[in-house]
């Protein structure tokens, strides 16, 4: 891992569970980055949306900070986070190629997120088993 550095650089804004965050805390862990941590409940998220000082509509949210602490800015949508922190980190690619080649990855897992993420909304498990082993069947993951 590399070293640490002692400020912070940014803020990731997300409940307290991996998620969609999870990548963007490995990321900047695996990268040497410091950063914080905010951990937001549903009732929180609900009234940012409301009051409009999300940067989009959910989390995560990266909030940029000055060598000071200050903000700089908010980022939203965790890819467009990941591909920030990754650039920080020296592990997103300069080369366009390369960098395409990373971002294909990136959108195919995105793809797979949209396929399975219905399912943790279902509240009977047996259901929840079956219509996750529907998403097995050929036809689900034509490109795996």
């Amino acid at each position: 891992m590399a070293e640490e550095k002692s400020e912070s650089s940014f803020r990731i804004s997300y409940y307290a569970f991996n998620g969609r965050a999870g990548p963007l805390r490995a990321a900047a862990s695996l990268g040497g980055i410091s950063y914080e941590d905010v951990f937001e409940n549903g009732e929180e998220h609900k009234k940012a949306k409301e009051d409009g000082t999300r940067r989009w509509s959910g989390l995560p949210e990266l909030t940029v900070l000055d060598k000071d602490g200050k903000e700089v800015t908010k980022l939203g949508q965790s890819n467009a986070c990941l591909r920030y922190i990754g650039k920080l980190a020296g592990s997103y690619p300069e080369n366009a190629l390369e960098r395409a080649l990373v971002d294909e990855v990136l959108d195919s897992c995105e793809d797979m997120n949209n396929l399975v993420a219905p399912t943790f909304s279902i509240k009977d498990e047996e259901e929840k088993k079956k219509a996750r082993l529907r998403l097995m069947e050929a036809d689900k993951f034509p490109y795996w």
